[in-house]
């Protein structure tokens, strides 16, 4: 139990509250009596804030007094680090790179700007945060999409389609994960990269690699070559679909351009 922080940072919390009366036991529990808690609005709204962010509460009917149970510093630092990176995630996903900024950032969560610091070494250690979600994001839906299909060749057709998918309706995260230039200078065999080859590129080359096994791709052809072909091919579509040149061009809806562009897609590695 950090004392210093719980004696520091509560009579802020409660400055404008008279008579107000705080109690820390050994094991760290702070009580304030209940009525102060629910007849004083500003203190409610600070109390409510400081507990979304480091601790738990309760009340006690018995007693009537509202229990307190504080994080450790350990605990504290991680849950306000989730805190940025969600502001973050959000802003980002409403108006892509250009819209998460430090300040916005500290604003959306309710700290300085320099806080965030403690938790993120700069910028670009916040959009590698971004980056993680995003490629777990592309993962669980790949990875959904194959679970469904027990053909080798309606998998890696399946595959195809959920990457087309996922770049149309999550366009921030597609221009963060295959568009920027920042994400370059990390090699695919390290973090945070080597999660897209383990998520995304392991699970299309093994679809490949299931399709030659079946005898429906020649297994005298190099898997990560094919893989490598279909990628270019997928993300070429991805991009004129996410700027609408396709659809202007064929006229159809967007689903059964996908599913078009997948048989294409898969036919032409056979």
């Amino acid at each position: 139990m950090d004392r210093c922080f719980v004696s520091q940072f509560l009579p802020i919390v409660l400055r404008n509250v008279p008579q107000a009366t705080i109690r820390v036991n050994h094991a760290g529990i702070c009580t304030v009596p209940a009525e102060d808690h629910f007849f004083a609005p500003k203190w409610k709204e600070r109390i409510e804030m400081f507990v979304s962010l480091f601790c738990l509460n309760a009340l006690d009917k018995k007693t009537n007094y509202i229990y307190t149970v504080y994080m450790t510093r350990d605990r504290r630092r991680t849950n306000t680090k989730r805190l940025i990176g969600e502001a973050a995630v959000r802003l980002f996903e409403k108006g892509g790179v250009r819209a998460v900024s430090m300040r916005k950032v500290a604003t959306e969560v309710g700290i300085t700007p320099m806080a965030i610091y403690n938790h993120f070494e700069n910028m670009e250690d916040l959009l590698l945060y971004i980056y993680e979600k995003g490629v777990r994001k592309l993962s669980r839906s790949i990875r959904a999409a194959i679970a469904r299909r027990r053909k080798p060749d309606m998998k890696l057709k399946a595959l195809v389609k959920s990457y087309v998918r996922f770049g149309l309706r999550n366009q921030q995260y597609y221009g963060l994960l295959f568009g920027t230039e920042f994400i370059q200078r990390y090699l695919w065999d390290k973090p945070p990269r080597s999660l897209m080859m383990v998520g995304f590129w392991g699970r299309l080359t093994g679809a490949v690699e299931d399709c030659q096994q079946e005898g429906l791709v020649d297994r005298e052809r190099n898997a990560q070559e094919i893989a490598t072909h279909l990628w270019s091919s997928m993300h070429g579509y991805t991009c004129f679909l996410i700027i609408g040149r396709l659809q202007q061009l064929w006229q159809l809806p967007e689903e059964e351009f996908i599913e078009i562009m997948a048989r294409n897609l898969v036919g032409s590695i056979n």
